[in-house]
């Protein structure tokens, strides 16, 4: 039998997800997106509560980062209630593009910036 801790603890990011989240922050994204990110890409979709237990972050933080993916179009909601339509609505989100389309983006945005850094660096030298 699975006691609730033992749960909880198979909830949690596993050594891959973990190092998924890592990548992530090398690229300069938020350890908070990167932890939801990874979270709904693996998990499916989930309500705050799931994501908090999953990913140890407090519920102000999943607030505001999930509030970032929606405005970049990266995450979908929807509403759901318990116990035949009584008690309050909650939320549960979807990572609408997958991981890999998400890296793509990165590797994009990436390539685009040093592009510009490389080409702000040859009109230095002509000068200099």
């Amino acid at each position: 039998m699975v006691t609730k801790m033992e749960d909880q603890m198979a909830k949690k990011l596993n050594a891959e997800e973990e190092m998924i989240v890592d990548y992530f922050k090398e690229l300069n994204i938020k350890r908070t997106i990167a932890l939801l990110l990874v979270a709904l890409a693996r998990r499916g979709e989930l309500s705050s509560r799931e994501i908090e237990n999953i990913t140890g972050l407090r519920q102000p933080e999943v607030s505001s980062t999930m509030r970032y993916l929606r405005k970049k179009d990266w995450v979908s909601t929807r509403d759901k209630k318990d116990n035949e339509g009584k008690g309050r609505p909650y939320h549960l989100y979807k990572l609408k593009p997958t991981l890999r389309e998400i890296v793509d983006i990165q590797e994009k945005r990436i390539l685009k910036q040093n592009q510009k850094d490389l080409d702000c660096i040859k009109k230095l030298k002509l000068i200099v």
